[in-house]
């Protein structure tokens, strides 16, 4: 391909190479993106823990209750990542931030 590329006229090669930017330079922006997103994602989740636990009156049993049921579920809807521990990081990055 890179050889193919040489064979290109000036002008071409000079057109290749912008479009060529402008591709990486999205590439590099979905990656932001997703990164940026998924932080927030995570916040938001957090969130929402903190914010049911608190209406919790056995606060210990029904917060490990709680994260266990949500974490099955989410597991089921949304594929691994949301294990117990992850969601316990979720509400303490919450937390601290």
């Amino acid at each position: 391909m890179k050889s193919e590329i040489k064979k290109m006229d000036k002008s071409s090669k000079q057109l290749f190479e912008r479009v060529s930017l402008i591709l990486e330079q999205a590439k590099a922006n979905v990656v932001y993106s997703v990164n940026h997103n998924t932080v927030l994602a995570n916040w938001l989740i957090g969130r929402e823990i903190i914010l049911e636990l608190q209406k919790g009156e056995e606060r210990a049993e029904y917060g490990t209750q709680l994260l266990e049921n949500l974490s099955v579920q989410l597991k089921i809807c949304f594929g691994s990542g949301f294990s117990v521990a992850n969601l316990k990081n979720f509400r303490q990055f919450y937390q601290v931030f």
